[in-house]
């Protein structure tokens, strides 16, 4: 089964546009990139969807999880390397959480 997904990415004639992958039409087109990002931010909650987010070179730029993945990058304006250890910190205290008690001691 396919991800539930958008794409935020440059128009080649103006603006910015809001595509789910694969797709020939774009879903959303907004003059600036600014507001794509929101308009997609705002359907990827209401949908429970990844956002993804791509540079007007077409590269991928950023990635914000609102549906089952629960390790996203959208603590990614404390800088690429704290945002990072951000997240490792919070997978392992999920991992840690949920494992099974062992010999009593947890």
């Amino acid at each position: 089964m396919a991800r539930n997904e958008r794409h935020v990415v440059k128009n080649p004639e103006s603006g910015w546009d809001i595509k789910k992958p694969h797709a020939e039409r774009a879903s959303s087109h907004v003059g600036t990139k600014a507001e794509a990002i929101l308009r997609a931010r705002k359907i990827c909650k209401n949908e429970g969807a990844e956002c993804i987010i791509h540079g007007e070179n077409g590269r991928f730029r950023n990635y914000n999880s609102y549906g089952k993945y629960p390790f996203s990058s959208r603590d990614g304006e404390e800088g690429s390397y704290r945002g990072m250890i951000t997240r490792l910190h919070k997978f392992f205290n999920f991992i840690w959480s949920n494992l099974p008690t062992i010999s009593g001691k947890h």
